[in-house]
């Protein structure tokens, strides 16, 4: 796949979501090759995938990567590129960096397993596609489940989720309001900034992974029955 290197111009200004994800998770290096996010003006975008979302597999499946049974060699020798380690850990690899305006993000994030080198969890990033959550549950049904994350302990903005646990997938929205009541009832055309694949498992309970979910930990207050889209 060619690689090639473009500068974003400024324009306007767009949710952070999976910058912020990665930095509320700990992996702020992941979001600006080695700063703690790009806020700035531009931003340096570094494609390593050609449409990262595609794939000879099906998801939790990506480019022969499958999550609970690939190894960290096997993934980079499938993928065909040699990864990056973030916060010099062993346990989280990636690759390239998108731009979504004001802000820069990994396309594509591997956690480890640190016992034994297996891929748990593949994050990638494609801001720019222009997918719905309305697109979501036409391709994946309902879900099983609605998360939300929060950017702080005292704000209103995190990420939603659309979490099907027995598919091994988690989609989730930017940067976005997430106390209003019903904060579950998302609009239909809302947008997917992050696409997490991990192995499959039960319908019930919360996804709380490193790497899948960020930023809610267990509480009860961030899951909820699928309720349809709001407004």
């Amino acid at each position: 796949m060619k690689k090639r290197r473009v500068i974003c111009p400024a324009g306007r200004r767009r949710s952070i979501g999976l910058c912020v994800a990665f930095l509320f998770a700990g992996l702020a290096a992941s979001c600006s090759g080695g700063g703690a996010g790009n806020f700035g003006k531009d931003c340096q975008e570094d494609i390593v995938f050609d449409n990262v979302l595609e794939s000879d597999c099906a998801p939790p499946c990506w480019r022969g990567v499958v999550p609970g049974a690939t190894t960290k060699d096997e993934a980079i020798k499938l993928l065909g590129h040699e990864a990056e380690v973030d916060f010099s850990s062993a346990w989280a690899i990636s690759w390239g960096r998108c731009c979504a305006e004001h802000w820069t993000a990994r396309q594509a994030q591997l956690q480890l397993d640190p016992a034994d080198g297996v891929v748990t969890s593949i994050t990638l990033g494609d801001p720019a596609r222009g997918y719905t959550l309305g697109d979501a549950v036409r391709d994946y049904g309902p879900p099983s489940s609605v998360q939300r994350s929060f950017f702080g302990p005292d704000s209103n903005l995190g990420q939603i989720y659309l979490v099907y646990p027995e598919k091994g997938v988690a989609l989730a929205t930017g940067l976005v309001p997430v106390t209003s009541d019903p904060w579950q009832q998302r609009s239909a055309k809302e947008r997917v900034y992050e696409w997490s694949y991990f192995a499959p498992r039960g319908s019930g309970g919360m996804v709380t992974e490193s790497g899948i979910i960020f930023g809610c930990g267990t509480s009860s207050d961030c899951l909820s029955d699928w309720a349809g889209f709001g407004k």
